[in-house]
């Protein structure tokens, strides 16, 4: 009888889901979370909770697990940390699961924190991909953080999955002496392949007249 009440009980079937979500039990605590579910009986449960279930869910390969557990979150007003956000990204990275990672942008987008580690993973997922189309707009917001020059590298590379010499070689005016040889070399590669190699041997002989002059040669 105490079962019914709200909230009752929640303690102890959290133990038992996290019990077998411990001992790598996953289709034992997702039948128990769906009885639970059916019962009216799944409301109270911690973010930990759907954080282990989300690993758990990753691990064996059950996206679609990630996807409903992450909904469940957020219909119950939870705004789970970036930490936890690192994590998913990471393990999904880690796997290889790229078009998981891009599911889940495309569904929890406006959930998800500006953050460089985020966005890095995101990016490198697209172009893991093959959709560089789709890492663009998120360059936008990774711009947004805390970028170092080394990090400019993600967008170089995403310029030259797009074609974009335009936009790599304002990049690397932008970043001037900051840029390293294998930026440089990206933005020639990226005229290259744009069927802009003129403008790619303009952008040697402007560094190497750079160098003469006595200033830091990108091309190394």
């Amino acid at each position: 009888p105490g079962c019914s009440q709200p909230g009752a009980g929640v303690g102890a079937m959290e133990s038992q889901l996290r019990k077998h979500l411990d001992h790598q039990e996953f289709t034992q605590a997702l039948n128990l979370y769906r009885a639970l579910e059916r019962d009216g009986r799944d409301l109270g449960f911690s973010e930990e909770l759907y954080a282990a279930f989300v690993q758990s869910a990753v691990r064996v390969g059950k996206v679609d697990v990630v996807e409903r557990m992450l909904r469940v979150m957020f219909r119950q007003g939870m705004s789970p940390t970036l930490a936890f956000w690192q994590s998913l990204l990471k393990l999904l990275s880690s796997r290889k699961n790229f078009s998981a990672c891009l599911a889940i942008y495309s569904h929890f987008s406006k959930h998800i924190p500006t953050d460089k580690i985020l966005f890095s993973c995101l990016i490198n997922a697209a172009l893991e991909s093959g959709d560089p189309h789709r890492a663009a707009p998120m360059l936008e917001r990774y711009r947004e953080t805390d970028l170092e020059p080394k990090d400019y590298m993600t967008f170089f590379r995403t310029y030259q999955a797009l074609g974009d010499a335009d936009a790599a070689v304002a990049l690397l005016h932008e970043l001037g002496e900051a840029a390293t040889t294998l930026m440089f070399n990206l933005v020639l590669l990226t005229c290259v392949n744009a069927k802009q190699s003129e403008r790619g041997l303009a952008i040697v002989r402007a560094d190497t007249q750079a160098a003469a002059q006595g200033g830091q040669p990108m091309a190394g």
